[in-house]
């Protein structure tokens, strides 16, 4: 799928919240980084599996990371267009 790009437009009737955008773009940068195999499952059963083998899992941590995925991802993006 290099040098392929999709779109996708949802019409919702009235405001989304910042806090219910935030949620989905999180949770779609999780996918994508499952889908393009950055993660070796995905990301709440990776948590989830860290959490059960007792490795300290540090959330601001994770949270940074995510930031950070989103912010290569944005400038990626916008410097390509």
């Amino acid at each position: 799928m290099a040098g392929r790009s999709m779109s996708l437009e949802v019409e919702v009737a009235g405001a989304i919240p910042t806090s219910v955008r935030a949620e989905l773009v999180k949770e779609l940068v999780k996918f994508i980084l499952y889908q393009r195999n950055q993660i070796p499952m995905y990301f709440d059963h990776l948590t989830d599996t860290l959490a059960r083998e007792s490795l300290p899992l540090d959330n601001s941590v994770m949270d940074s990371y995510l930031f950070d995925m989103f912010s290569l991802l944005y400038f990626y993006k916008r410097d390509n267009n």
